[in-house]
């Protein structure tokens, strides 16, 4: 994918920065020159990453387009394969001269096991997490070998949904991977494997920078009350020095003790009569470059150049004369929310082109959107698609990765979902157009409306046992990490907060309204089905239907009536599936 380029450019004031690099912090790519191997297909392929064995495979001519006509089911032993990434690379001397030196995976999907120069790192199983290990005592000046093996995906997840007791509704429940590309209403059943982000070498001395972001803490009375919150990791106890920056122009700093390890410091900074951030159609999209310099005495250890916008977002739920008020407002004025739901914008997630998410944010400002929903059943947007939306003014309702089913409930599950959410919130907190926070999507309404304790056979024991691991995750360890490393964004559990059908849906919280394309009546009706907040379905449910493979089919309402839709679109198109 192409980077995004800047879209403010400014110079800091402090001309250390463009010599951090040098001084302590220092990168090396691995993205090129890597081979992937079928061990039990006949498959050798050079290739550069990020790469999923779909898109590589096609790339190399071995399979058709996965989108042309019915070719769906010829495609699906991919992800039943064990597939091999291989690269062998020189080490940088510079790398080499640090004192740690970190291997990184920005993405990998799903289960995988790296190994360098044969020694056991990790093993990988979580899309949406970054990956990382110390590597410097493993390290060769030549001919080091990288390996990253995935095991068959399919029955890895298989063996893993098989283990839990009692059973969940849906087998990709169990695997940390986004939920649509084990097929949806409107997506094929492509489960991609492969290194789907960069992988990198970073080598650094005493101090870095681990992660910074900003928020806005509260505007009043022509000032801005800001928070730079940064990760710094540390090998050695002493005194440093944090600089904080704006528009080139040193603001503040700040002396902080660092113990060694990862510590969590929080700088707090005034800026007078800010220029506000609004949204399309409410004002302008100013954003400001904001910098932070790591140091040690005179010497600059490394920094951190962010650009963000100055906002403040409240989320009004509350009693009226109707039942509950469900609105935002923005920068203390309440707003009129217009837009969509963004379901990922390929089902190869590599081929998401930013020239093309451009186009379709720019299309978004001109239809007078001021708001999209990052649907829970996909995958986390790229830097890219945020900046994008600071630009144009589209704020986003974000859902955490979850949708349509319960979860797992065991130590491991939920540890490895504290760690998402937290490295996803850090990652996003300081772009302008990031709005909420949700747990998911239909899960609630599904736990409570859809039967799955009678057609899954749950004793009182195991539902009781399946909602108190609801409870942990999406009212706890959630909104935890966003009160934690944000404070400033609201939470909402689970969209919608009512299910269609209760009268309630109409007159508090959010709801989906499936009455036109489930219950296929008439759009007339929306005249009268109108609630405080709606999110989707218009003919056909993007966000949910039956997977065709799930566990219930006879008790699933979508089950016949979505996938035939679905199938009778791909046989209508001779050259791409949806």
């Amino acid at each position: 994918m192409k980077k995004l380029l800047p879209l403010i450019i400014l110079a800091f004031a402090f001309s250390a920065c463009q010599q951090v690099e040098k001084q302590n912090v220092v990168a090396q790519l691995l993205n090129q020159g890597w081979t992937l191997t079928g061990d039990t297909l006949n498959i050798n392929m050079q290739v550069d990453v990020p790469s999923v064995v779909q898109q590589s495979l096609y790339d190399n001519g071995v399979i058709p387009h996965p989108y042309l006509g019915t070719v769906e089911n010829q495609l699906l032993w991919i992800s039943d394969h064990p597939w091999d990434y291989t690269l062998r690379f020189d080490a940088d001397k510079d790398l080499l001269e640090k004192e740690n030196v970190e291997l990184e995976f920005e993405g990998i999907d799903t289960y995988a096991e790296v190994k360098l120069n044969g020694e056991k790192l990790f093993f990988a199983d979580n899309q949406f997490r970054v990956w990382k290990h110390e590597v410097k005592d493993l390290l060769k000046k030549k001919d080091n070998l990288l390996e990253v093996h995935f095991p068959r995906y399919d029955s890895t997840q298989l063996a893993l949904y098989e283990q839990h007791q009692p059973r969940l509704p849906e087998k990709y429940a169990v695997s940390r991977k986004a939920p649509y590309q084990h097929g949806w209403d409107w997506a094929p059943k492509y489960k991609n494997v492969g290194i789907w982000k960069r992988v990198e070498l970073i080598g650094w001395s005493d101090a870095k920078l681990q992660n910074a972001y900003i928020v806005t803490e509260n505007i009043d009375n022509e000032k801005a009350t800001m928070r730079f919150c940064l990760d710094v990791e540390s090998k050695a106890e002493g005194n440093y020095v944090a600089e904080i920056y704006v528009n080139g122009e040193k603001n503040s700093q700040k002396t902080i003790r660092l113990n060694g390890g990862t510590q969590n410091e929080i700088l707090n900074f005034e800026i007078e009569n800010p220029e506000l951030w609004w949204p399309n159609e409410m004002g302008e999209q100013p954003l400001y470059v904001f910098g932070v310099l790591l140091k040690d005495g005179d010497k600059v250890l490394d920094f951190k150049k962010i650009w963000s916008g100055i906002k403040t977002f409240e989320m009004v739920d509350e009693p009226d004369s109707i039942g509950r008020a469900f609105y935002f407002k923005v920068n203390g004025v309440p707003m009129y929310a217009k837009g969509a739901n963004y379901v990922p914008e390929e089902m190869i997630e590599t081929w998401i082109d930013v020239d093309h998410t451009i186009q379709l944010l720019e299309q978004a400002k001109d239809a007078h959107f001021n708001m999209l929903r990052v649907w829970g059943g996909g995958i986390y947007p790229s830097d890219d698609f945020f900046t994008l939306c600071d630009k144009y003014g589209i704020l986003v309702w974000q859902d955490f990765m979850y949708a349509g089913t319960m979860y797992p409930y065991d130590e491991a599950f939920l540890e490895n979902a504290r760690i998402e959410a937290e490295e996803q919130v850090k990652r996003l907190a300081s772009h302008p157009s990031l709005a909420l926070w949700c747990g998911g999507n239909e899960i609630s309404e599904g736990y409570y409306n859809w039967g799955w304790q009678k057609s899954l056979n749950w004793s009182e024991e195991d539902d009781q046992a399946i909602k108190a691991g609801y409870d942990q995750l999406f009212e706890t360890i959630l909104p935890e990490a966003v009160t934690l490393y944000d404070g400033t964004r609201p939470y909402w559990p689970s969209s919608p907060s009512k299910g269609w059908g209760r009268p309630e849906s109409l007159t508090e919280g959010d709801v989906h309204y499936w009455g036109v394309w489930w219950g296929e009546l008439p759009y007339e009706v929306y005249r009268e089905k109108v609630g405080r907040f709606a999110e989707n379905r218009a003919r056909r449910g993007v966000e949910q239907g039956c997977r065709g493979d799930c566990v219930a089919p006879e008790t699933c309402p979508w089950h016949a009536t979505n996938r035939r839709f679905y199938q009778t679109l791909l046989s209508q198109c001779p050259t791409k599936g949806l």
